[in-house]
């Protein structure tokens, strides 16, 4: 999934994180970097492209949602606080979508 690295302070070593995700109880999921070593956590890992966070789509891409259920993707745009990134992928994807409508 990633392959981000970091100092762990407990082994005291440069390890390459062990990343897993973790559901929270609000509906979001989060990429969860921990010590392949001592398995310590060490850090939140971004993901590699923009998705949602909460709701039924959590842990999805932005752009696979956009593309499976175009009326959800206007809903979010409308009625989530997103990132800038989230903004410009769900933009983009809609840009697509008309112009080859």
């Amino acid at each position: 999934m990633n392959n981000k690295q970091a100092h762990c302070y407990s082994c005291k070593q440069l390890v390459t994180l062990h990343v897993t995700s973790q559901d929270f109880t609000d509906g979001s999921r989060h990429l969860r970097g921990s010590c392949p070593l001592c398995r310590r956590w060490i850090k939140w890992v971004p993901w590699d492209e923009p998705r949602f966070y909460v709701g039924k789509y959590a842990g999805q891409t932005i752009r696979d949602v956009t593309r499976k259920d175009p009326s959800y993707a206007q809903w979010a745009l409308d009625n989530l606080r997103l990132s800038t990134a989230s903004r410009e992928v769900l933009r983009e994807e809609e840009f697509t979508r008309s112009s080859h409508a």
